[in-house]
């Protein structure tokens, strides 16, 4: 890690530390860059963000009041009220009705989850490129400033799936550690984060990078997990956990294609209370 100092060698500790916090201070400082647009544009209502705002608004209402895991929303479908989060991960709204809490409006507490995230995974991506490359500062603003990820804030605004952004360099640099020190934590911790934070992501990064990655770790150390068997048994079970997960997401989204009138009128009650949170 940047900030271990060297045992023995404080003058080496000391130039890891600066090296450290230059390159995290350069990160955050590309991300006030990149978050220009979102500060001085117009309200941002289009495609997911003014559910973000409804569902933010509920979230941190419900955190106000004494709910520590908010999962139906009141006041959505024209009072009707929805299960939201009864399927959907709320790690991503955990983050933003913390912000409300603190002070700031729906609005801006959803775009300042998206800075925070942007920033996050930057940092994350550049402790898993230390040991891989030798411009690890590079890749990590790279990683920010992909074009997907920038339509995933700026024209799609989906709030849980930038937030998973930065958990998946952590989720890479716990294989590592599992494969190299037989340490666990990191890896069950940001896996579980993962899942909590938006489930598509998981399932597609469990089988297109995760199990992929754990395949190139075991050809260069063929003992990399071998101890590690009761594990592997967590593993599988959490992948069908999350094929059960998502297709529980998939159930509430078929039944909203077959929503009556009144369904309909309060979605639109729901983007104008957004337009309301985005202009207050």
């Amino acid at each position: 890690m940047y900030f271990r100092l060297t045992a023995g060698h404080p003058d080496k500790g000391g130039k890891q530390f600066r090296a450290g916090a230059r390159d995290i201070a350069l990160i955050i400082s590309a991300t006030l860059i990149l978050m220009i647009p979102a500060w001085i544009a117009s309200p941002l209502v289009r495609d997911s963000f003014w559910i973000d705002f409804v569902w933010a608004d509920q979230f941190s209402t419900q955190l106000r009041d004494g709910t520590l895991y908010p999962r139906w929303l009141p006041e959505s479908h024209n009072g009707l009220g929805a299960p939201v989060f009864y399927f959907y991960p709320p790690l991503a709204f955990y983050l933003a009705g913390t912000l409300s809490l603190l002070g700031l409006s729906t609005y801006w507490s959803v775009i300042a989850t998206f800075g925070i995230a942007m920033a996050g995974s930057g940092i994350a991506m550049l402790y898993w490129l230390k040991d891989w490359t030798r411009r690890p500062l590079v890749g990590a603003l790279l990683y920010i400033a992909a074009p997907y990820h920038m339509v995933d804030f700026y024209s799609r605004g989906a709030l849980a799936e930038y937030c998973a952004y930065a958990i998946l360099p952590l989720v890479a640099l716990g294989i590592r550690r599992a494969a190299g020190r037989r340490q666990f934590e990191m890896l069950a911790i940001s896996y579980a984060a993962l899942i909590m934070t938006h489930l598509p992501a998981a399932l597609l990064t469990t089988l297109f990078f995760i199990i992929p990655y754990c395949l190139f770790l075991t050809s260069r150390n063929r003992d990399a997990f071998l101890p590690s068997a009761s594990w592997w048994s967590v593993w599988y079970r959490a992948r069908f956990d999350i094929l059960a997960a998502d297709d529980c997401v998939a159930a509430p989204c078929r039944a909203r294609n077959h929503g009556d009138a009144t369904r309909s009128s309060g979605i639109e009650l729901e983007f104008a209370h957004a337009v309301t949170l985005a202009s207050g």
